[in-house]
């Protein structure tokens, strides 16, 4: 969804996102020649806020740390609960 110019290899580098006229967001690139993120606005914050936000909250790797944190606390999550289900088939198969 969107077109975007092609970016530089070296973190740091942007490029607006556009789609149907209109830019919805940006493309950043995070770390030396990695894979891009797409940054879009959100509620009461700008796109260049949400930029400057998503810069500062990365340590080194390509995803940003709320993001990469609430992803292994979501797996961590999911984990628990098929474990947990997995322990009531045995019960009740019994």
């Amino acid at each position: 969804m969107g077109q975007a110019a092609e970016l530089d290899a070296l973190a740091g580098s942007t490029a607006p996102l556009i789609h149907s006229d209109e830019q919805v967001g940006v493309v950043l690139r995070t770390r030396d020649r990695v894979r891009p993120i797409y940054v879009s606005i959100g509620h009461r914050v700008s796109l260049a806020s949400a930029v400057r936000i998503v810069t500062q909250c990365l340590d080194g790797f390509r995803i940003p740390k709320p993001t990469r944190e609430a992803d292994h606390w979501v797996r961590d999550l999911r984990r628990a609960y098929q474990a947990g289900r997995k322990a009531a088939q045995k019960v009740t198969s019994m």
